[in-house]
């Protein structure tokens, strides 16, 4: 009668734990290589000496690892510094049951047989952690804004030249005027149409011009217009801007004949007394809802405290 003998024979497993892995295809290459380098010489490449217990202490070429920091299991290590990290050989004895026949000569054993693992450091494989796109060089442009008689006057700030965007700047204000762009120069003569390559420094100026068919004096107020244009229809309406603010007495001369209707926006907050007297075929003046200093009541002008600003000539013919 045959009797079953069981008995343990160590069973191979490969445990490849990866902490970081940069390059697949070389530590695949550089981890078959030390697997079967194991397997045929029995040793590592690092020198070993025993310690009271609980493990080795590795040192190769100058370099101790204490034997705390590695596996109980571990039998060696082998350093692959050049590739950010080192290869720990360790111990595994798993059991496995064999069914043999009991005339067998054939006896348990138990042979270690390595197994290995690959500890990479978490700074990666390519150079101590430097990610290859921050070998990039990144151009710093240095920005200056002038305003060129605006607000703000000038701010200045740092970016990445390729990040810089023009349209994105905050558009200046200047009382009187309108603003028509950014510049390379002061004098407004040179548009700024992009950045050269690796261009490290910037200025810009604001660039004005007038408000259509009107101009204005510093305070924002209409002094003069450009040609007739401005009452087209016989309605005579002021720019539309927080920059136009008021209207000086004298500024519609040569209007007279032409203008039957004046429309006056809230940003319009002064008015010179007796400005529209002179137009005599005016027959209606109308103010927007929401001016502050003005209101106009079945086509007359009001200021915001009930005094009769202007009345309309075109009425008394």
């Amino acid at each position: 009668m045959e009797a079953v003998i069981k008995m343990t024979v160590p069973a191979v497993r490969h445990h490849v734990r990866w902490r970081q892995i940069a390059d697949g295809v070389l530590l695949a290459g550089v981890l078959a290589t030390l697997y079967i380098y194991a397997r045929v010489q029995g040793s590592t490449c690092a020198k070993m000496s025993g310690s009271a217990g609980n493990g080795y202490e590795i040192s190769d070429g100058g370099m101790s690892i204490p034997a705390q920091e590695l596996p109980d299991t571990a039998i060696g290590v082998i350093d692959i510094s050049g590739l950010g990290g080192l290869i720990a050989v360790r111990r595994s004895m798993e059991q496995a049951p064999v069914s043999v026949d009991e005339d067998s000569q054939a006896l348990p054993f138990a042979a270690p047989i390595p197994d290995i693992t690959l500890q990479v450091p978490e700074t990666g494989l390519n150079g101590g952690g430097k990610d290859e796109e921050n070998d990039v060089p990144i151009t710093a442009l240095t920005v200056s804004v002038y305003g060129n008689s605006g607000i703000p006057e000038l701010t200045t700030f740092t970016v990445e030249q390729e990040n810089f965007d023009a349209a994105s700047l905050e558009i200046p204000r200047r009382l009187g005027k309108e603003f028509d762009g950014w510049y390379l120069d002061a004098d407004g003569t040179k548009p700024f149409e992009g950045l050269a390559e690796n261009q490290k420094a910037l200025e810009l100026y604001a660039g004005w011009k007038e408000f259509d068919g009107f101009i204005c004096n510093d305070e924002g107020h209409v002094t003069s217009y450009t040609d007739l244009s401005v009452a087209t229809g016989g309605i005579l309406a002021f720019p539309r801007s927080p920059d136009c603010t008021g209207v000086e007495y004298g500024s519609l001369e040569g209007l007279e004949d032409i203008v039957m209707e004046v429309y006056i926006h809230t940003n319009i907050t002064y008015i010179a007394p007796e400005t529209f007297d002179h137009l005599r075929f005016l027959m209606y003046i109308e103010v927007a809802p929401g001016n502050p200093n003005y209101y106009s009541e079945d086509g007359i002008l009001y200021s915001s405290s009930g005094e009769l600003v202007a009345y309309p000539n075109g009425r008394n013919l």
